[in-house]
């Protein structure tokens, strides 16, 4: 009697996962295009594709209360603007149990851009002869420039400091020239110029003052910074104590008669000199492009 419910019992198992599988298998896998020359409003068919990731997955959305087995976002080759952040967790940004897959259209190249691609036709030369004689009489010629607005540019983020023991945060603008990461303008081009002595180290964070003040130290024989303009939009960076700690901060003044450089903020061990590694570069200055893929971004 045991045996024969055991066997009638495996009999209906077997029949009811059957049944299952058949029926799961009978709900449809659907397939939602995109495509860089597809349109907003369009049905995201193959032969209708949509423009965007992220109306793909508006229609994914709609799909998943349909009763589908599952949902397929098929990106055609191109290029995908991405102006936020896509974001897909199940339980937050997903609310369904469907799977959900984003792939590319067989071998197709699918690139997602979050940057801005800027026409040619918006690089021109120099207009601002006063801001032109700021460049070196060698290249002033070559330098064009860029309105970011023209370009639907309004975020260009902000310098800030980077280094050993600083918080992370939001990266500011970066140019990209024919698939290569430009730099902003730097002096030296490589290298570092040596802190010659220090006047005051500043506070010094590590050592828990808070107070924030910046240092003073002296440089010697170059005087390359007499030709900055604007030394409070500039930036050094560099090891300014230890050989560990790199750290970048912003200037407050430069005194080319004593030729002394203060900073707006401290660095997080204070500034020292007599060491090799303990020097110093200066970078976000116009008066400094002079290679191929150098820059500087006027926030005014």
């Amino acid at each position: 009697m045991k045996i024969y419910i055991i066997k009638k019992l495996n009999v209906i198992c077997c029949l009811f996962a059957v049944l299952a599988y058949t029926a799961v298998n009978a709900r449809p896998i659907v397939k939602i295009y995109a495509d860089p020359k597809g349109k907003a409003e369009a049905k995201g068919t193959k032969n209708d594709p949509v423009n965007s990731i992220s109306t793909a997955l508006g229609l994914a959305k709609i799909q998943s209360n349909t009763g589908v087995q599952g949902i397929s976002i098929v990106l055609r080759k191109g290029i995908y603007p991405i102006e936020s952040t896509l974001e897909v967790v199940q339980g937050k940004t997903w609310h369904s149990s469907v799977p959900l897959s984003i792939e590319a259209y067989k071998k197709e190249e699918v690139i997602l851009h979050g940057g801005r691609i800027i026409s040619q036709d918006l690089i021109t030369p120099v207009t601002d002869e006063a801001f032109g004689n700021r460049f070196i009489p060698e290249v002033r010629k070559k330098i064009r420039q860029v309105n970011l607005s023209d370009a639907g540019i309004r975020e260009i983020g902000n310098l800030r400091p980077v280094g050993f023991g600083r918080p992370y945060g939001p990266a500011w603008m970066e140019i990209f020239i024919n698939g290569l990461p430009g730099k902003v303008a730097r002096w030296p081009n490589e290298g570092t110029v040596p802190i010659h002595s220090v006047i005051d180290t500043g506070s010094i964070p590590r050592r828990g003052d808070t107070t924030n003040r910046g240092g003073i130290f002296t440089y010697t024989e170059t005087n390359r910074p007499s030709r900055w303009k604007e030394p409070g939009k500039v930036w050094i960076s560099g090891f300014f104590m230890w050989g560990y700690a790199a750290d970048a901060v912003p200037l407050k003044g430069i005194d080319t008669l004593n030729k002394t450089i203060s900073t707006q903020i401290p660095t997080m061990y204070g500034y020292g000199s007599g060491k090799p590694w303990r020097a110093w570069y200066a970078y976000n200055l116009p008066e400094e492009i002079d290679l191929p893929g150098e820059y500087y971004v006027d926030e005014i």
